[in-house]
């Protein structure tokens, strides 16, 4: 899911060098709901749950860089579509983190989580703008 995001921005900003600026909106943030939600009906086991947890500890990290990298470039852009694009592709990683920490928050608390008012900040975080 999030790696095709990563492909598509990876896309986009090929394009940049064609002097094509062009967003591809993507579907990603309105799965992400019916994710945790296969998660808890699947009882996953995350008996490795330490190296799962640094994994996407590790994930999240890459994101709030790609966050910060798209942002700073967006300010550095002197054409306003590429400007215009790199900003929504920041705060698309930045949903990226949030989907990212949701999921260690899912892993280190399980279906008690799901069940939880938790759970249902996620689609409110993932709206802001």
């Amino acid at each position: 899911m999030l790696a095709v995001d990563e492909t598509r921005h990876y896309k986009i900003i090929e394009k940049f060098k064609e002097g094509v600026y062009e967003y591809l909106p993507t579907s990603t943030f309105d799965n992400v709901p019916n994710l945790f939600k296969k998660l808890k009906n699947q009882n996953s086991d995350f008996s490795d749950e330490q190296n799962l947890l640094d994994v996407y500890s590790k994930a999240i990290k890459i994101e709030i860089d790609s966050r910060d990298l798209y942002k700073q470039k967006s300010l550095e852009s002197d054409n306003e579509n590429e400007k215009n694009i790199l900003q929504l592709i920041s705060k698309e990683e930045d949903k990226h983190r949030i989907i990212l920490e949701n999921l260690m928050e899912f892993i280190r608390k399980g279906q008690e989580w799901v069940e939880s008012a938790e759970f249902s900040h996620i689609e409110e975080q993932l709206r802001k703008e």
